[in-house]
């Protein structure tokens, strides 16, 4: 007979050690949460970017927590040094 619980604390054991070093914030990328430039800009055809901070789509939730919290401005997302997408605190935060 096999001893179930030995089996379910080594699982646990190794999954605590596998997850132990990673940061939930560096799960999250921009390229997940951003709003697309052309729905952005369907609802905000106002609001000048130019003056926004830059991130790569590739940046984590704890650049972008960084990033936003210098700049009230949306935080514009690039990917092959094309503007793709914006992040607000709102959506930051949601």
């Amino acid at each position: 007979m096999i001893d179930m619980k030995w089996n379910s604390n080594k699982a646990d054991d190794y999954v605590a050690d596998f997850v132990e070093g990673i940061s939930r914030l560096q799960l999250v990328h921009a390229e997940t949460i951003m709003q697309p430039i052309d729905a952005y800009k369907a609802g905000h055809a106002s609001v000048d970017l130019a003056g926004s901070k830059q991130v790569p789509a590739s940046a984590d939730l704890d650049q972008l927590i960084d990033v936003a919290f210098d700049t009230d401005a949306p935080i514009v997302v690039f990917e092959n040094n094309k503007l793709v997408g914006v992040i607000t605190k709102r959506r930051l935060l949601n």
